[in-house]
């Protein structure tokens, strides 16, 4: 029963992404706005370094014998410095300690 549920299911989504996409090339609205945003991206480089940082905030992870449970990195773009800490909690208190230090 569950497999055949599963089957109806994936069948209805497809039929649905296909009505869907025939529908939009029939538009001629849509048509015209997807014209307009066909540009393509262009990032900011970081000109010097520690100037764009990318942050991350890993967890709840399995605890630690020092009672960690979270990881927070943050890693420079231009140079790819990487510092990484350990945190008992996710609390912005010690993300900003973090980050101040």
């Amino acid at each position: 029963m569950l497999m055949a549920l599963q089957k109806h299911t994936k069948e209805w989504v497809m039929f649905k992404r296909i009505t869907t996409f025939r529908m939009l090339q029939s538009c001629p609205l849509m048509q015209k706005h997807l014209k307009n945003t066909g540009r393509s991206l262009h990032p900011i480089p970081p000109f010097g370094p520690f100037e764009k940082w990318g942050i991350d905030l890993m967890g709840p992870l399995p605890m630690t014998k020092r009672g960690h449970r979270f990881i927070v990195t943050a890693t420079d773009y231009l140079i790819k410095f990487v510092e990484v800490r350990a945190l008992k909690s996710s609390v912005k208190q010690e993300v900003t300690r973090f980050l101040y230090e």
